[in-house]
């Protein structure tokens, strides 16, 4: 298994697999603008051959968020997502990130990894499902 920066040539992947994942998917154009943030900082998860994950974050001065997490269906459960998580939480920032409430895979793996809530957004996305609003603090620890 093969953690790695993400790259332009990348992005099709990610979409595929975003697109199979998500209930609300971004689209490829999103993707590439993503990437092209000057707070973006990404990787990707690979078996021997294929992306099976990625993680997009903005890194702002004090914390980092999770714009997009996601692992195809066929590796998830598979540690990648907590492995995609911890890259991110060796940067030393506090993180924060929006989830939907419907996601509960999700949901479960970010309490696991110390996530809190500290907000929720009502019927945020188009589903009418709650936005979660939860921070990991690392930098911070209170």
């Amino acid at each position: 298994m093969i953690l790695r920066q993400v790259n332009p040539t990348d992005v099709q992947v990610i979409y595929e697999i975003n697109s199979g994942i998500q209930a609300f998917p971004w689209t490829k154009k999103a993707l590439e603008e993503e990437m092209q943030n000057s707070q973006f900082k990404g990787w990707v998860f690979c078996d021997k051959v294929n992306i099976t994950g990625y993680l997009f974050a903005r890194l702002g001065d004090d914390v980092s968020e999770i714009m997009t997490l996601g692992v195809s269906q066929h590796h998830q459960r598979t540690g990648a997502a907590t492995k995609l998580l911890n890259q991110l939480i060796s940067l030393g920032r506090d993180i924060i990130l929006e989830v939907s409430d419907n996601n509960e895979g999700a949901v479960t793996l970010y309490k696991k990894m110390g996530f809190k809530i500290f907000n929720i957004r009502k019927s945020y996305y188009p589903d009418g499902s709650n936005a979660l609003c939860m921070k990991l603090n690392i930098a911070n620890p209170q």
